[in-house]
């Protein structure tokens, strides 16, 4: 398979226009998705095989010319293909089934009934063939199965053939890269969807495009508390460095990359295009000592958590912290930017491990936080992170591991000779409060329907259990937390909070019954 299915192949020697392999592959995929089951195959495309099948061979032929043999062909279709008669065989039905199919809807062409069907766009899909090149003639087939079977509007063709003649003509017939279409997305956010690299830089060229635009709205976003979407990062979506660099050189010529993307990248990025920023466009994660390189804190709320710290921080020191967070890369985020710095220089690993954020938390809490188990291991280790100290609400990350009622996290940490939370301060002075005080917050947040008695009854279970790892590992439930108390209140013990809740009889019992401690006249 070719190591970019990104490059444009040639389509035809008539009108030597180039197509996306990767948006095709999507194309299809889409339109079959649409499919009823009944229709693989149909009668009507059982009844001429033969045009389908010199149809699936016309296709297979202009990508051969690009380079591309038809096992890659096969592959980038359809992933699990086994052989090339399998292969075939799939795509001649799906060429059957796509010409027999019911126009849809395309998302950039508007219904009949939709007053986005002016007059002017009626004449701009009218005279089409006059802007694009010519999709009528026997001798040009490239685009015959795109008009018909999936019925594509002009705006789609020009977006996927990278035409800038097209787009052109159709910007003069009134539309403009900041229309936003049926899909959220304005004709800028497409292009960049499309990897049309020379519309993208005719646009930047030609319309006045107002520096970090948004190119989506907050349907389209895939980033939690942004309300739109960055054309820097939508083009980091598509693992396209060259079109990010093109579209940089146009937002910001000159400058550094925004943090802002940097940080998007560790967290909701993958490792390829971390490693391509770094190698391909020469990004160093960890400089510290550019303006643009500090970051002040975000505007949200972060649950159970406080500001501690309202500066600018640079990213090097948070980046870590975004990467723990990468639930889909696992430790593989952290591994690839830890591999970043200098070999040998432990001091420095150490300092980004154990650096603290906005609101006093490590990379390791971060990871505990989010649920990022591989993170969790690679992290806990006592070589290079302090497993025991607490934010400034006084949770470690055994504290925020109870919380979540995560079970395998706690174990992890205790394997990797976390303290059991009994200390009443972290090696920094910072009081650590104890971790049986999670359980009770664990259980009074409201997760479960306590109207389920199945989903209540296995949330107590989980309870249990993490309390009985607390317990095997020494971890007193005696231990009073008096920080933060208002005055005159009442400090109670976990034991006296269990008594207020007739639910956690059982746990109550279970640490009743614990012959290690003492417990008194409770």
């Amino acid at each position: 398979m070719p190591s970019q299915l990104s490059r444009f192949p040639e389509i035809c020697p008539r009108c030597k226009n180039r197509y996306n392999v990767r948006v095709l592959a999507e194309l299809y995929r889409t339109q079959r998705a649409r499919l009823p089951v009944s229709a693989f195959p149909s009668a009507e495309a059982q009844a001429n095989p033969e045009e389908s099948c010199e149809l699936a061979r016309d296709f297979l032929d202009i990508f051969n010319r690009a380079g591309f043999t038809d096992e890659e062909v096969y592959r980038i279709l359809d992933p699990d293909s086994e052989s090339e008669d399998d292969g075939l065989s799939a795509l001649t039905q799906e060429m059957q089934d796509l010409a027999v199919t019911l126009p849809t809807l395309c998302a950039t062409k508007p219904s009949r009934d939709s007053p986005w069907q002016s007059v002017v766009q009626r004449m701009a899909y009218s005279i089409v063939e006059d802007v694009l090149p010519p999709t009528t003639l026997p001798s040009c087939k490239c685009k015959a199965y795109l008009l018909t079977p999936t019925r594509l509007s002009c705006l789609d063709l020009a977006l996927l053939t990278d035409s800038v003649a097209a787009i052109d003509f159709l910007f003069s017939a009134g539309l403009h890269p900041t229309t936003v279409l049926p899909t959220g997305f304005n004709i800028l956010g497409t292009a960049i969807l499309a990897e049309a690299t020379h519309i993208v830089a005719y646009i930047y060229d030609a319309f006045s495009v107002p520096p970090f635009s948004w190119v989506g709205n907050a349907h389209t976003t895939f980033i939690p508390d942004q309300p739109s979407l960055h054309p820097l990062t939508l083009a980091l979506r598509m693992h396209n460095i060259p079109l990010f660099q093109l579209i940089l050189s146009h937002e910001a010529p000159g400058e550094p990359i925004p943090a802002e993307i940097l940080l998007w990248a560790a967290q909701y990025g993958d490792v390829e295009i971390v490693r391509a920023l770094h190698e391909q466009a020469g990004v160093d994660f960890f400089a510290d000592d550019q303006p643009n390189r500090i970051v002040g804190c975000p505007g949200h709320k972060v649950p159970g958590a406080v500001v501690e710290y309202r500066g600018g921080m640079p990213i090097a020191r948070i980046l870590l912290h975004f990467a723990a967070r990468n639930t889909a890369a696992g430790a593989q985020m952290l591994q690839c930017l830890l591999g970043m710095l200098p070999p040998g220089d432990l001091r420095l690993r150490r300092r980004l491990l154990n650096a603290r954020s906005w609101y006093g938390t490590t990379p390791l809490m971060d990871a505990v936080r989010a649920g990022n188990h591989a993170a969790v291991r690679y992290l806990a280790d006592p070589q290079t992170t302090s497993l025991d100290v607490a934010n400034p609400l006084g949770m470690s990350a055994l504290y925020l591991a109870v919380q979540r009622l995560d079970i395998q996290v706690v174990e992890t940490l205790f394997e990797a000779g976390c303290a059991n939370g009994n200390e009443p301060d972290d090696k920094d002075g910072r009081p650590v409060k104890p971790p049986f005080y999670a359980i009770i917050d664990a259980y009074r947040r409201p997760c479960i329907g306590r109207y389920n008695p199945m989903e209540l009854e296995a949330h107590l279970d989980k309870v249990l259990d993490v309390a009985r790892v607390l317990l095997l590992n020494g971890t007193d439930p005696r231990l009073k937390w008096e920080e933060n108390v208002e005055e005159g209140a009442e400090v109670k013990t976990v034991l006296e909070e269990v008594k207020t809740e007739p639910v956690l009889e059982k746990l109550a019992r279970l640490l009743l019954e614990e012959k290690d401690f003492p417990l008194g006249d409770i």
